[in-house]
């Protein structure tokens, strides 16, 4: 029988992890934080060297002076070295689940919409929150303090061109992007999107 892949994109504050969690719920599935991924591959390199350094977006992000736009350059190529090692990670998971929902920002459109798995159906869909006010708003309520720094509002501007930035490419390489809100519909709206696009039965 042939496994099923569904992979939920998007950036910071657009409603991915809670999406698959519940969609994991639903389906009896498993289901795979890419955070994991980014965070292993930190401890891979020596402090220092160059891959190390790019995968430390969120540092610099914090201490650098970069402009949002060199920020948001610095996440793309820091999510293309984090997609070079999930095709293997994504099908070591497989082994152990036939329905497998992994979400994060990393995952690229163009390597998404290219990617093919043995013995395994693979779906795609990215979610897009277009208002700043939202992404601020939902990454404010993941800070460990109250205090707003100014890095955060930075980091939600980066976050929010990011968005942006993966729903174009999304349309580009034809992968359907599904808005973040109303978040109360929002896992219906992802569940119709899979049921309509291949035979994936959500």
């Amino acid at each position: 029988m042939t496994k099923r892949l569904i992979l939920l994109g998007g950036a910071a504050g657009a409603g991915k992890s809670t999406t698959a969690r519940a969609l994991a719920r639903e389906l009896d599935a498993g289901w795979l934080q890419l955070d994991t991924i980014w965070v292993a591959l930190q401890g891979l390199f020596a402090p220092g060297s160059p891959e190390y350094q790019l995968l430390r977006v969120d540092e610099r992000v914090k201490d650098s002076d970069d402009p949002v736009e060199q920020l948001v350059e610095h996440h793309v190529r820091t999510s293309r070295l984090v997609c070079q090692v999930l095709p293997r990670t994504l099908e070591f998971e497989l082994q152990s689940h036939e329905t497998l929902i992994a979400d994060g920002s990393w995952l690229l459109p163009d390597f998404a919409a290219g990617l093919a798995l043995s013995d395994a159906a693979v779906s795609f869909v990215v979610l897009h929150e277009p208002d700043i006010e939202q992404v601020r708003a939902a990454m404010d309520s993941r800070k460990s303090t109250k205090m707003v720094a100014p890095w955060h509002r930075r980091g939600a501007e980066v976050s929010w061109r990011y968005g942006n930035w993966l729903a174009s490419e999304a349309r580009r390489y034809g992968v359907p992007v599904v808005a973040a809100q109303p978040r109360s519909s929002l896992l219906q709206r992802v569940r119709s999107i899979l049921s309509a696009s291949g035979g994936v039965p959500v």
